[in-house]
């Protein structure tokens, strides 16, 4: 009887390893609360000398700029190395209320909070967040 105890326990704890383990980091982009928004800022390069620039979205163009991102598609992991650019590039990052702030970039891999992912539609939305200024 112990011994299928055993199993039972060793069955369960993987079952809710799995689980718990489907990190979907489409509904970080899906779920953001536009109330709670503080402030979204871009920074940014564009590869040439001086090519620096930074500058903040304007609250009536929140809602949008979170319609937007609630239509990323976001495939699998991808390795840092691979998808790092070498040219320009540009970071989103969002400042809520609560203090907590999520950090992105649109580019042809979609990086969130420190991991790459192929960008599925990419090519539907490829230029669409610079529309936001």
């Amino acid at each position: 009887m112990r011994r299928y105890f055993k199993y039972l326990f060793v069955a369960v704890f993987v079952v809710c390893c799995l689980s718990g383990c489907k990190n979907d980091p489409e509904e970080k982009l899906q779920n953001i609360e536009v109330s709670e928004i503080e402030k979204i800022e871009c920074k940014g390069n564009t590869g040439g000398k001086d090519g620096s620039f930074s500058y903040c979205i304007p609250k009536e163009n929140y809602d949008d700029f979170a319609d937007l991102l609630g239509r990323v598609k976001l495939g699998k992991k991808v390795d840092r190395n691979s998808a790092s650019s070498s040219g320009a590039s540009k970071f989103f990052t969002l400042y809520f209320k609560d203090g907590q702030n999520l950090k992105f970039s649109p580019m042809y891999y979609f990086y969130l909070d420190g991991t790459y992912y192929e960008f599925e539609n990419y090519a539907e939305l490829n230029g669409s967040f610079g529309e936001f200024r």
